[in-house]
């Protein structure tokens, strides 16, 4: 298992999942998650006018970010009690889970 002292993760051939402690490590992936939104937000920004396409991938990858962190913050809130888990697949789908 790979990680930090927040949350650890393991590839598989179907994707990635992330394993949950606490509600410290659900926050700090919510916080990176975040940050790579408004990393492609920007992105979007200045790829738009110069090529639509590439600004319009960067809007969708920002969009997907945010979703997932929004929906992880709300199944962790649901499940306080119990360890959690995100998987996120290669096809970008998602899911959570307990442990």
């Amino acid at each position: 298992m790979l990680g930090n002292s927040n949350y650890t993760y393991s590839y598989f051939w179907w994707g990635c999942r992330y394993y949950f402690t606490s509600n410290a490590a659900v926050a700090q992936l919510v916080h990176e998650f975040h940050g790579y939104s408004s990393t492609l937000t920007i992105g979007a920004a200045i790829a738009t006018p110069l090529s639509p396409a590439g600004g319009f991938a960067a809007g969708a990858g920002a969009w997907y970010f945010d979703n997932v962190a929004e929906n992880l913050e709300y199944y962790n809130s649901t499940h306080m009690n119990y360890r959690v888990y995100l998987d996120m697949a290669y096809s970008l789908n998602y899911s959570f889970g307990t442990f």
